[in-house]
């Protein structure tokens, strides 16, 4: 995009869009406009300085976009891109940050338009709180951040990616919209699934706070979950998230197993091996 600045509307201003552009707006190449609901956030944003429009006129922000990030719930992205498809600017890119891609681009495979490219976008990144007051420009420092092709959206995914490097100290993947879904459904749903697992305890929960510790606490951490945005997050995957559980409980059944038979190098070796796991996932050298 040879121009002297990149137009960027984001589309939802939580946690994920406010943090996008917390951190974009640091950037003079780029002029970053917004739209949300609730205005109260698009003034806030305004004041920040972190958004250049302090009143939403929809279509008119889409016209002149550039690049457009939609930052929200899946369902809701899908019904925002069908009402605006007219309004894209002609040769603009469309992105999106939605923690599932099949859903998403099989709904809007056959209404987009052939001037809009569209690539799909998934931050690996996130925290308990929600909303523009719990976002910060530094969220996805460290962390994943996976883009989806559709047909003919190769040749323009440096682009993406070139502003998407402008996020932060992030690790772009390229992938498959079927194995984005896959394998998130056993690193990032199967989690949420399990911390919801662990917390619904038999035991009396002011007990449970007394006698937990640093690995109790990490483990049901994100049990403080969204509820609305998980429910169609886990529906909308359920097929790879049964699998994942299955694994899961496989494996689980596996250490019982060892632990009713007090077999004590068998009981050793599998904790030897959890450990050459995790440092093999965290990338860190044996």
């Amino acid at each position: 995009m040879e121009v002297d600045f990149i137009n960027i509307t984001i589309v939802g201003l939580g946690l994920i869009g406010g943090s996008i552009a917390k951190s974009l707006s640091k950037n003079k190449k780029y002029k970053i406009y917004a739209i949300d609901t609730n205005k109260n956030t698009i003034e806030k944003a305004y004041k920040d300085m972190v958004i250049h429009n302090n009143v939403v006129e929809e279509t008119n922000l889409l016209e002149k976009s550039d690049v457009t990030i939609i930052c929200l719930y899946p369902n809701d992205a899908i019904e925002f891109i069908k009402k605006n498809m007219k309004n894209f600017k002609s040769n603009s890119i469309i992105t999106d940050t939605c923690g599932l891609k099949t859903k998403i681009l099989s709904s809007i495979k056959n209404i987009i338009r052939r001037d809009i490219t569209f690539i799909g976008g998934h931050p690996m990144a996130g925290r308990e709180l929600n909303g523009y007051d719990n976002s910060y420009a530094k969220l996805f420092d460290g962390s994943n951040y996976i883009l989806v092709n559709t047909e003919g959206s190769e040749s323009r995914t440096h682009e993406l990616i070139e502003i998407i490097s402008d996020i932060g100290n992030i690790n772009i993947v390229i992938s498959k919209s079927s194995n984005h879904d896959n394998m998130v459904a056993y690193t990032s749903h199967l989690p949420h699934i399990l911390a919801c697992a662990l917390s619904k305890s038999p035991y009396n929960y002011k007990a449970i706070s007394n006698f937990s510790g640093g690995s109790f606490k990490d483990s049901i951490r994100v049990g403080d979950i969204n509820s609305m945005l998980w429910t169609d997050l886990i529906l909308d995957n359920k097929e790879n998230l049964i699998d994942s559980i299955e694994m899961f409980e496989e494996n689980l059944r596996g250490i019982k197993s060892i632990i009713k038979n007090g077999n004590r190098n068998e009981l050793m070796d599998t904790l030897n091996e959890s450990k050459k796991n995790v440092k093999l996932i965290k990338g860190e050298r044996m």
